[in-house]
């Protein structure tokens, strides 16, 4: 049992994670709406530069950022040149929404959002970078409508994209994973299947008065169809499984890493997975941060590089991804409190690679961001992590990361 003195701490890191993470999850999701609703149509698919997927076994640095999808041509080719022939990344992730991507319902697809994704794809390959998509988010008309009235405190009673997927549609989500690889083969080497599971702003509830493990019961109902429709559209690409969050309560808003990748594995999960996907960030609640090598201040509810031991315990014979990662240099809000200076962010830069290399499992570890997100004072979209400043000036950690081996 916690002592009143860790109780209180713990009070403390919770109060400002619950309130990032709800207002993270606000954003542009008001009732009955969609993500941005556009013409339907269909995307084709273009042939390679080079082989689509990476030699076995390798590690991989990586960039997570949207930055292209929403850029022009020119100034996409010219960011993923960066990437490749300065930075020497090797691979790049980026969202795919299926909300938005198929938002009125089946097989209506946003043309126009879809071929920004395509292009940004196109344009990764092109420069010679392995791509990495992670599919999530769920449209209106495939949500189950029985939770739209159980709402999490603080969220309208209306549909949100975190509540589960509707039993008579996940045939109709499978229809979509095999339009996504039927559409990308040949240029896509790892889907992900949903963005941290083991939050409630992905899916809600966690838990149940019924159920301890609704979530994960949840998310391998999502895991299995989608891996099923990718491997046969794209036999060489993989399917990463958990893409979970740091940290969790063990509650009905999150569960902790440790416990939902148990949940996983005792429910089958690894069957349709090439391997599992993790954020092993350092929850920016307070300041000093955390170096990459630190425990983290609460164990046994996060698993970040300092205690990734704990999650190669419960799997140890996966491959490992690291897919988010990164330590912000000003206030990042919806993000948490605490940030680290330029010079430090650049060190821990460093250190995270070489901590990433101790372990034989891990294949990938991508830093967020590319590029810093500024939309003024106060805006809860602000992101400090990137390596590269607002107006497009280079931090420390860019000669870092041009610098790792």
């Amino acid at each position: 049992m916690m002592t009143t003195r860790r109780t209180t701490a713990m009070t403390l890191l919770l109060t400002a994670v619950t309130l990032a993470t709800l207002l993270l999850a606000l954003i542009g999701a008001g009732c009955g709406g969609t993500d941005d609703q556009q013409p339907a149509g269909d995307t084709a698919a273009s042939q390679p530069a080079v082989p689509h997927t990476p030699p076995p076994d390798t590690f991989q640095r990586a960039i997570f950022d949207d930055a292209w999808v929403e850029a022009d041509d020119a100034e996409r080719n010219a960011i993923f040149a960066e990437l490749a022939d300065e930075l020497h990344v090797q691979a790049v992730r980026m969202d795919l929404r299926w909300s938005r991507a198929e938002p009125t319902g089946p097989g209506v697809y946003d043309e126009e959002y879809l071929g920004r994704i395509r292009a940004s794809v196109d344009a990764a390959r092109q420069n010679g970078l392995f791509v990495m998509i992670d599919v999530f988010g769920v449209p209106q008309w495939a949500s189950d409508t029985s939770w739209w009235e159980k709402p999490p405190k603080g969220i309208e009673p209306c549909y949100q994209s975190f509540y589960p997927v509707a039993e008579e549609h996940l045939a109709d989500w499978e229809e979509f994973a095999t339009y996504l690889g039927t559409s990308f083969k040949g240029s896509v080497a790892w889907w992900e299947c949903w963005n941290e599971p083991n939050m409630w702003s992905y899916i809600y509830p966690q838990k149940t008065a019924d159920d301890p493990q609704f979530a994960a019961r949840q998310y391998v109902k999502l895991l299995e169809p989608f891996s099923r429709a990718i491997h046969q559209a794209d036999p060489d690409a993989l399917v990463l499984g958990g893409v979970t969050a740091p940290f969790g309560t063990d509650d009905e808003m999150r569960t902790s890493p440790q416990r939902f990748a148990t949940q996983l594995r005792d429910l089958g999960g690894a069957e349709w997975w090439d391997g599992y996907s993790h954020h092993p960030y350092v929850p920016a609640t307070g300041r000093p941060m955390p170096a990459p090598t630190d425990q983290p201040r609460f164990p046994e509810y996060t698993v970040t590089l300092g205690n990734l031991e704990t999650l190669v315990a419960i799997l140890p014979d996966e491959r490992l991804y690291l897919t988010e990662y990164g330590y912000p240099t000003a206030v990042s809000r919806a993000w948490g409190f605490g940030y680290v200076d330029e010079a430090t962010q650049a060190a821990y830069v460093t250190a995270a690679y070489q901590r990433a290399a101790e372990f034989e499992q891990v294949r990938m570890l991508a830093w967020f961001l590319w590029r810093d997100i500024d939309k003024g004072a106060d805006r809860w979209e602000n992101a400090f992590f990137g390596l590269v400043r607002p107006d497009g000036t280079r931090k420390p950690s860019w000669e870092a990361y041009a610098g790792l081996q």
